[in-house]
Formats: structure tokens, sequence, C-alpha cells
């Protein structure tokens, strides 16, 4: 939960401060820690697990299939917020209305 709140907030931190690609980065962020369970987990006691095997891990180290969609509908979700702010991010600097000078470095 801890972990969550932190991305979360951070991210939103970026977009008021109108740094989306900073932004962006953390909601990427916020998707790979729910790709593989240090965030969303779905199972009990929250393990950190692959998401698929690939045929090297053992079984108790690969998320059970059945909870796969629930865990790919998260990080898309994250996924796309980031392609948002990445897209904003444009949109702010094709209309002039990124201030690079202001922004902290």
């Amino acid at each position: 939960f801890i972990l969550t709140s932190i991305m979360w907030a951070s991210g939103l931190a970026m977009a008021v401060d109108r740094r989306m690609l900073a932004a962006s980065a953390f909601y990427t962020g916020a998707a790979v820690c729910t790709l593989f369970g240090l965030m969303h987990s779905p199972l009990p006691n929250a393990p950190v697990l692959a998401p698929v095997g690939l045929g090297i891990l053992p079984d108790h180290a690969v998320l059970p299939a059945d909870h796969l969609p629930t865990v790919l509908n998260w990080t898309g979700g994250y996924l796309l917020v980031a392609a948002m702010m990445i897209a904003w991010h444009f949109y702010l600097a094709h209309s002039d209305q990124l201030d690079t000078a202001e922004s902290p470095q």
C-alpha cells in the first residue's frame, strides 16, 4: 500500500508541476511494479511473482494463469495513463504552455 501511495503521489505531483515526462516515468514504474506483484497483487499475502515463467522459472515463482488477466488489466491501465502523460507533454510543448525556464532541474 505504501509503494502504491508513493507512486500515485509522485505521479500526481509531477503532473501538477507540468513535468509530464517525469509523471509518465512514475506511472510506467507503477505498471512494472504491478506486473510483478509489488502493487495490486491479486493473491493473498501479496507474493512477488513473475507474470510468466518462460520455461525458466519454477511454478512457485510464477503467477497462476487464472490471475494473469487481472494483473494485465491493472498494468495496462497504468501504461495508458503513462501514454496520456506523454501526449499531454507534447500538447503543452506544441501549444507553448510548457515553461522550461521555470521547471526545476
